[in-house]
């Protein structure tokens, strides 16, 4: 399965491709271009409004193709942690892990990592390269 939030072919417009992997009970999330923050905003109401939304999946957001992370304000950083908290329940543990590159945008993962770590059971951890991130996914927790 596949979704993506636009289709466009410029290097600057935001796209995230969505696939799962069962085998692993992953979702994995690409994002490429430039991130806005309305744009997210509308792809997480959208990711999690469904009746048929799979809870039970560890996540992998993979950020390491994008710009514009340091665009995001600390108040647009607060309002997606408690978008995804309000929605993010789950009955058993789950995990996410962020893949970031640059300093700037691990930094502000890190922020949006403890934020929504103290709001809800699930483990968020921010990594440097998707490898060790799956590795992570894949543990028990």
């Amino acid at each position: 399965m596949a979704t993506g939030i636009s289709r466009g072919k410029l290097a600057s417009a935001m796209d995230i491709l969505t696939e799962i992997d069962r085998n692993h009970n992953i979702r994995k999330h690409r994002v490429i271009g430039t991130i806005t923050f309305d744009k997210l905003k509308s792809y997480l109401v959208d990711l999690y409004s469904p009746a048929d939304y799979d809870n039970s999946l560890s996540s992998l957001w993979d950020l390491s193709q994008t710009n514009g992370i340091a665009d995001l304000t600390s108040e647009q950083v607060r309002a997606l942690v408690l978008l995804v908290s309000a929605r993010w329940a789950t009955k058993m543990p789950v995990r996410s892990a962020l893949v970031v590159s640059q300093e700037l945008e691990y930094g502000l993962a890190r922020m949006y990592e403890i934020q929504l770590s103290s709001m809800t059971t699930n483990e968020v951890e921010v990594f440097r390269d998707e490898q060790t991130a799956v590795e992570w996914l894949k543990e028990e927790g």
